[in-house]
């Protein structure tokens, strides 16, 4: 059975609306979310793209993420085009998220973390040619 990514943006939802686990920083908490909500709009890509073009189409390796949101960027749909948009702004949060030691402000990236993704993954479940599986 395959991974449902979008339990990654449950779970970024729940971090920032109840601030738990309890036992972590509210930093450590928000940059999770953060990373969560690039990961679920990053996954809910790439599998569409698996889908409509088959397995061994995208790399297995870490050049899979320039790969994924260049893909969407060059399409000539204007959603496509947002979603590439979204998945570079996402993960260069993400990157900052993940490895940056200096204080931010991550509430605020948080929550414009879940808009991107969410609305990412309801532009892909919009697209022509959707896997009837999608959804």
């Amino acid at each position: 059975m395959m991974f449902d990514w979008i339990g990654y943006l449950h779970l970024a939802r729940t971090i920032v609306e109840t601030g738990q686990p309890a036992g972590a920083s509210e930093e450590a908490r928000l940059r999770c979310a953060v990373s969560r909500a690039y990961y679920a709009a990053f996954g809910r890509a790439a599998v569409y793209l698996s889908q409509v073009f088959g397995p061994g189409f995208l790399s297995e390796d870490a050049e899979v993420h320039a790969q994924v949101a260049t893909w969407f960027r060059q399409d000539p749909d204007p959603k496509c085009k947002l979603v590439g948009k979204a998945l570079d702004e996402l993960r260069e949060w993400r990157n900052d998220a993940d490895y940056e030691s200096e204080a931010g402000s991550w509430q605020k990236y948080a929550i414009a973390a879940l808009i991107r993704a969410e609305d990412s993954i309801t532009r892909l479940a919009g697209l022509n040619g959707a896997p009837l599986d999608w959804a």
